[in-house]
């Protein structure tokens, strides 16, 4: 709630100080081919605008990251915070590669920049979600129609057995 909140409050600011305009923009000189573009008034204004949002998103995920890190001791069963680290490594890449090749595009190349965009978007958001929900989903088929887990450790009192070892045992109690 308090990110959604703040990414609205700072929206709402920028619309009130300075909206984006639509503008139709020449390419090349040329007033017959032009592109449309959203653009702030104030290019000053709008690049503020823009680093504030991203240093509450940015914070966001920083602290999304400590948290995941105090969290790694949980059980697995109840954390997701290997998840949330492969969806951050996955991100880093994203941006690792997309940055510089959105920076490398020209402004007048529409089409590669939508299709830049838009790969970069459906990639951020799919990493998250397969990271996330792929293990729940695993979890989920780990259980049997009976709805009893199958697993390959047993913890009693501390002692932690495999299969390997509970079946040793379960074979030296019927030898004797």
């Amino acid at each position: 709630a308090i990110l959604f909140t703040l990414n609205s409050v700072v929206l709402l600011c920028w619309n009130i100080i300075d909206p984006l305009r639509w503008e139709r923009v020449p390419m090349d000189d040329m007033s017959w081919n032009t592109y449309g573009t959203c653009r702030s008034a104030n290019k000053d204004v709008g690049d503020g605008f823009w680093a504030a949002i991203a240093m509450i998103n940015v914070g966001a995920l920083i602290l999304s990251c400590l948290q995941a890190y105090k969290a790694r001791n949980h059980s697995d069963e109840f954390s997701e915070a290997r998840g949330i680290g492969i969806a951050m490594f996955s991100w880093f890449q994203l941006a690792t590669v997309g940055i510089p090749v959105t920076l490398l595009l020209k402004e007048t190349d529409t089409k590669a920049r939508y299709f830049v965009h838009i790969g970069l978007t459906f990639a951020i958001c799919t990493s998250l979600l397969v990271s996330i929900f792929f293990p729940i989903w695993k979890k989920k088929n780990e259980y049997d129609k009976t709805g009893s887990k199958r697993s390959s450790t047993l913890h009693i009192s501390g002692v932690t057995l495999s299969v390997n070892q509970r079946r040793i045992i379960a074979s030296a109690q019927s030898i004797a």
